[in-house]
């Protein structure tokens, strides 16, 4: 993906100047992940190869964080919580997704961590309203959907609470 894609795109966003691309069509990707490689081309000494592997592997961290946030909302745990942050970062599907092939799974992955997160705290709103990022950042979080429509249908949300996605 790199050489026949995100390489000529980040070279595209260089060339119109970072934010002055946005509007403009570059590459498959929704415009959320256009925004932060624009972000990235303004930081002085980042070649095009560093800000993907970048957004990539921070969002690792940012995931695992995530998915031990939500082992201690049921466990109460830290140390279960940290074991489960070493774990996650350890996972060769982890990092070689991010690490080795620069794909940007683990950034939508995290808000819908986060967005289950907020749903089992009982905070409806913020967990859609970060669903709806979710959204934004990659389609593919539309397999959590389902799971909310359930939800709601059993009674535990209200049909208001959706309306937060559309901040998103």
């Amino acid at each position: 993906d790199y050489i026949d894609s995100l390489h000529n795109w980040l070279n595209e966003i260089r060339a119109l100047q970072g934010f002055r691309s946005i509007g403009t069509q570059i590459g498959n990707y929704t415009p959320a992940y256009h925004y932060l490689l624009a972000i990235f081309t303004y930081i002085p000494g980042l070649d095009n190869l560093m800000v993907i592997k970048i957004t990539s592997t921070v969002a690792d961290f940012l995931m695992a964080g995530a998915l031990g946030l939500l082992v201690w909302r049921f466990t109460t745990s830290f140390w279960k919580s940290c074991v489960v942050y070493a774990v996650v970062l350890c996972l060769p599907t982890v990092f070689l997704n991010s690490s080795a092939w620069g794909q940007c799974d683990a950034m939508y992955t995290t808000l819908i961590l986060l967005s289950c997160y907020f749903w089992f705290s009982n905070k409806k709103a913020a967990s859609l309203a970060i669903y709806g990022v979710a959204l934004a950042v990659k389609l593919q979080a539309i397999y959590l959907l389902p799971a909310f429509v359930i939800f709601w249908l059993c009674g535990k949300a209200r049909l208001r609470h959706f309306l937060w996605m559309a901040l998103g």
